[in-house]
């Protein structure tokens, strides 16, 4: 039932962000569930999204991109769960990612989208505010010259919005 899938949404949040390295002054609870809330309605309309820059010819085609692709065809072109993580980050937190998996089990989604947050966006690109964090989970990279004003408006109205909903 529908409370029973909401509690379960809040459960994975607050999981997760146990193990998020946030900078202070971000609570990774409300992060995970604003991210929630920007990719997937807060994972009620958890499918996959197949992501045609990721698919053959595509912009981020890479040889990694390639490797997963000879495994699980245009599966390895999407992202999964209820933070819409592609299947190339998630190998940051599972080394042979399996998209079934990813899209089957939240549980399996978060420890990807957590290990993605904290490799790429919090130690690599050294994201602080939210506004960073939601321009490098979007675009890529919040220090490039795209800038997704419309998604980083909706993540702060999400982060702001009380779990459970």
């Amino acid at each position: 039932n529908c409370r029973q899938q909401r509690r379960a949404r809040d459960r994975l949040c607050r999981e997760g962000a146990r193990s998020l390295k946030c900078p202070p002054g971000l609570d990774g609870v409300k992060l995970l569930w604003a991210l929630a809330g920007n990719e997937t309605s807060f994972g009620k309309n958890n499918v996959p999204l197949h992501e045609q820059a990721y698919c053959y010819r595509g912009r981020y085609f890479t040889k990694e991109v390639a490797t997963l692709t000879r495994k699980w065809g245009c599966m390895a072109h999407c992202s999964y769960g209820p933070w819409q993580t592609l299947l190339i980050n998630a190998t940051m937190a599972h080394p042979e990612p399996d998209p079934i998996k990813m899209h089957l089990d939240p549980h399996y989604a978060m420890e990807a989208t957590v290990a993605f947050l904290n490799k790429r966006i919090f130690e690599s690109q050294r994201a602080v505010t939210l506004k960073d964090v939601g321009d490098s989970y979007n675009s890529g990279n919040f220090r490039d010259d795209i800038i997704p004003v419309a998604y980083i408006e909706k993540l702060i109205k999400n982060y702001d919005t009380p779990l459970g909903i």
